[in-house]
């Protein structure tokens, strides 16, 4: 299922299977389906995170994509709002230490931004 929705005037387009998110993004033009519970509620929190309420998003993240890539979302997880580290340091978290550019590519591949930052 996929839909757009607005939240404070920003307009995204989300994409659900199997009952977690695998997509948010601005630009995408595809055919809508009816909100389903889980994209009202990352509505909800996106409408509250752009508001200044919310830090941290309690939504079910599935990730398309390779294992290491995986591996290295599932770390970005774990960082707490706020806090930034490199992408040399990701790399050695995921036990793949030299792997910083891979890492940055991986980063640049996110499909879920803001959810996944």
């Amino acid at each position: 299922m996929s839909n757009y929705v607005e939240a404070l005037g920003r307009r995204f387009y989300l994409e659900e299977e199997e009952g977690a998110l695998v997509y948010c993004g601005v630009l995408q033009i595809k055919e809508s389906s009816p909100n389903t519970p889980l994209i009202e509620k990352a509505k909800k929190q996106l409408e509250e995170y752009f508001r200044g309420e919310r830090k941290v998003f309690t939504l079910p993240l599935a990730y398309k994509t390779t294992n290491f890539r995986k591996r290295v979302y599932k770390e970005i997880e774990k960082i707490p709002y706020g806090q930034v580290i490199t992408y040399g340091e990701l790399a050695k978290r995921v036990g793949s230490p030299g792997a910083a550019r891979a890492v940055g590519s991986t980063m640049g591949a996110n499909d879920l931004m803001i959810f996944l930052p």
